[in-house]
């Protein structure tokens, strides 16, 4: 049974075209059945290496300091090391109105905090809340029937309320930043401990 013994960036400089944003990679040493790996891209490509081969916790600690630097410098983090949140679950409060169509339930009017939404304005969350066709007509329902059974309280061509729950995209600001934070505190934590350390 192999196990990871250690997970270590390192960037290669571009070389043979690398297209790898700022041509960063992670390399995964494996240990395991008396011997040691190494699969230099982390894709599932091992080599064998001999024990002195392996970087020590000093060296590994210190290309992860090296790319936190990076980080901090780009605000990008092409290994995913640090977790931050792409998005946010949020609740919208709608109103609809819906009307027959010949092959089923259609949309006929949209409204947001007493806004009139067009049907070519409405977010893409929302249309696939609804599960909208182009034509606006509801593709879960065949007849006005079904659509009634499964949602109660709704009549045609009258408003009625919808909680729709999605998840948010953040702005590439607040990423940006909670990354380069994230990048900090790995930096501070670090000095932290090779302080403690000499101490």
């Amino acid at each position: 049974m192999c196990e990871i013994y250690f997970e270590q960036p390192w960037n290669c400089g571009g070389e043979d075209n690398c297209t790898a944003a700022g041509h960063w990679h992670k390399r995964t040493y494996w240990v395991g059945n008396g011997e040691y790996t190494c699969d230099e891209y982390s894709d599932g490509d091992h080599d064998v290496v001999e024990a002195d081969e392996m970087p020590t916790l000093a060296e590994v600690e210190a290309s992860w300091c090296e790319y936190a630097e990076w980080v901090v410098d780009n605000a990008q983090d092409p290994l995913g090391n640090y977790y931050v949140r792409r998005s946010v679950k949020t609740e919208e409060l709608w109103y609809f109105r819906f009307s027959h169509g010949i092959n089923g339930p259609v949309l006929h009017a949209a409204r947001r905090r007493d806004k009139q939404v067009s049907f070519g304005k409405l977010p893409d969350h929302v249309r696939q809340y609804l599960n909208l066709t182009p034509r606006g007509r509801l593709d879960d329902f065949l007849d006005w029937e079904s659509f009634e059974k499964a949602v109660p309280g709704v009549k045609p061509l009258r408003w009625f309320p919808v909680k729709i729950e999605w998840d948010k995209p953040r702005t590439p600001t607040i990423i940006r930043f909670e990354l380069r934070r994230a990048a900090r505190r790995h930096l501070r934590q670090a000095r932290k401990e090779v302080l403690n350390a000499a101490a």
